[in-house]
């Protein structure tokens, strides 16, 4: 009895631990997903000024032409 006692502890004592492993690793996969989100919001923020500037240089020659 007191060996498989001893053996449900083992056994418990590896499941936390791969549970530990897997939670780091899905830690560290939403810290890279998150990096990454920012990274694409300052590309877009980036892009947007840049549309803006055309379209204001748009605007101004076609009120050149005007």
């Amino acid at each position: 009895m007191v060996q498989q006692l001893e053996s449900d502890v083992r056994g418990h004592i590896k499941l936390e631990h791969e549970m530990k492993i897997h939670m780091d690793y899905l830690e560290n996969k939403l810290e890279n997903l998150n990096s990454r989100e920012k990274d694409y919001l300052d590309a877009i923020d980036t892009l947007k000024n840049q549309l803006e500037i055309s379209q204001d240089k748009i605007n101004m020659i076609k009120d050149a032409r005007a």
